[in-house]
């Protein structure tokens, strides 16, 4: 029918010599003959062009897939310039994943130089299996204040030990793999899309608060959080509140501590409080300070190296607390596995809270690559990267490494670098190997610049949370609610009732008035 009527608009008229030669040539133009000759030659080109049959339908080129694109080039293997571009990115990431693998490390309890020293295989196996060339994973903040609060580290650590709370950290992020490589069977990937964007933001502000506020002692305090309850006691009022509220609420004595610290600045450590806050101050205002080349992620670099440098200077090490050295037992090119002596009778408890890690965690994960969806046309399979999520895990747990998850900086680190694919992973994942050997020129940087580098992440967010201000209506409810919630008690807690609230107003209010993001 499209052919006929596109056939019966272009008929010629039967008089085609008696036409003026102005239609005669629009004519002509329509027909696709050249209208710039004589007459006679156009009204015989006309009559031939009538007399043919009409030209088949132009088909419509095929989209431009990753499969498409590789048949068409005749080979699915990698070119010499890709593995150069993912080569440099990869060094690129490795560089700047230095400083945040330590703080994070750190910010789940752990020996924040075992950040670098046991990453490098969880690394490599996530950019071997994933199918998004600039999705980067890691330790994050997120991550890290997860175990910390799932584990209850300093009452686990207080009881039982370190050693005890590693192995337990190992334990988990085998559980979280299970639970993750299990949901990805279910076809459960795409459900982390479905978490209602309100309390998805709430979430995260109320993780940002909870990390400003395990990180702000380090800041300023030499010791950190072991000197906080001792410097609280020249202030009896603050600590007798904190220690009346019932243990359920644990986050709010949190919340006081951290009201404290920052009320209180004739307390802290003048020499860590510098490092600490110039780090804040340096990362937050770097596009100003910095080059434009470096003020994406290289500011993290540019601070550690100058506050290495100064410390060495200053002798700082006599006086506050450093990274240090290098663990003996940690220099080792090949991964060593941490399976022996776990406590394998915590598993079954480990199990909800691995179940609410695994989506949270995801949920940061489809955030990145549904950016990368939308602005640079990445296609990306939710199953199948929440299955690399599981694998990730299981790898990480063996080999002595806390969980970890996607990481929104060090992929838009990895997209500015330009990586052709997520080869750019592997090459991360061997360069913290490789580096293990020369890890010694981190040992001099102050723990207050890591607490630093942490809160710079988090401090525009927990101070002016713009997301959670646009909200309005039960959007604002679930919000602020889950936020506070997660604040107030726990951060699964919090993720759990937001998402109890959002079916409460969907049921209560039916699907015409209920939240725009569900």
């Amino acid at each position: 029918l499209v052919i006929s009527g596109w056939w019966r608009r272009m008929a010629l008229p039967a008089d085609l010599e008696a036409l003026p030669r102005r239609e005669l040539q629009a004519l002509a133009k329509a027909h696709g003959i050249p209208a710039n000759q004589k007459s006679a030659v156009i009204v015989e080109a006309l009559r031939e062009k009538e007399t043919s049959p009409p030209p088949p339908p132009t088909p419509e080129a095929p989209v431009a897939t990753p499969a498409v694109q590789a048949e068409a080039k005749g080979s699915a293997w990698p070119t010499l310039g890709e593995l150069a571009q993912d080569l440099q990115a990869g060094i690129t990431v490795t560089i700047v994943s230095i400083p945040t693998s330590v703080a994070y490390a750190d910010l789940a309890g752990l020996y924040g130089i075992n950040g670098l020293t046991r990453i490098g295989p969880a690394l490599f196996v996530h950019g071997l299996l994933s199918g998004v060339k600039w999705l980067a994973t890691g330790m994050t903040s997120l991550t890290a204040i997860s175990v910390v609060t799932d584990l209850n580290s300093e009452a686990f650590k207080a009881e039982h030990g370190f050693a005890a709370y590693e192995k337990l950290v190992f334990l988990y992020a085998l559980v979280i793999g299970v639970v993750s490589l299990v949901m990805a069977a279910l076809q459960l990937g795409s459900l982390a899309k479905k978490i209602p964007k309100p309390v998805m933001s709430g979430f995260k502000w109320g993780a940002a608060f909870i990390i400003l506020a395990s990180q702000s002692p380090g800041c300023v305090f030499n010791h950190g959080k072991n000197v906080l309850p001792q410097l609280m006691k020249q202030t009896p009022m603050w600590l007798t509140v904190s220690n009346s509220l019932p243990s359920l609420f644990s986050g709010v004595k949190n919340v006081m501590k951290l009201a404290w610290i920052w009320t209180h600045p004739q307390f802290w450590t003048p020499m860590t409080a510098l490092f600490g806050l110039s780090t804040v101050f340096f990362i937050l205002n770097a596009g100003k300070i910095l080059p434009k080349a470096l003020a994406r992620g290289g500011e993290v670099l540019v601070v550690c190296i100058i506050a290495t440098l100064a410390s060495l200077y200053l002798g700082y090490s006599d006086q506050g607390d450093v990274i240090g050295e290098v663990p003996s037992d940690n220099v080792s090119l090949i991964p060593r596995l941490y399976l022996d002596d776990l406590p394998w009778a915590e598993a079954s408890r480990l199990i909800m809270p691995a179940i609410i890690f695994s989506a949270v965690d995801f949920s940061a994960t489809v955030a990145i690559c549904a950016t990368f969806e939308q602005e640079n046309g990445v296609e990306w399979n939710p199953n199948r990267e929440l299955a690399v999520q599981g694998v990730a895990n299981l790898v990480a747990g063996a080999t002595g490494c806390q969980p970890v998850g996607g990481s929104l900086s060090r992929s838009l680190v990895t997209r500015l670098a330009n990586a052709a694919s997520s080869r750019v992973a592997m090459i991360n994942g061997i360069g913290m190997m490789v580096m293990i050997p020369i890890l010694w020129i981190v040992a001099a940087t102050p723990k207050s610049v890591l607490a630093g580098i942490v809160m710079s992440q988090i401090v525009k967010t927990v101070l002016y949370p713009k997301n959670l201000l646009a909200f309005s209506g039960t959007d604002a409810i679930l919000a602020w609610g889950t936020g506070i919630t997660t604040i107030v008690v726990s951060p699964s807690v919090g993720i759990c009732a937001g998402c109890a609230l959002a079916l409460a107003v969907r049921l209560t209010f039916g699907a015409a008035k209920a939240t725009k993001a569900d």
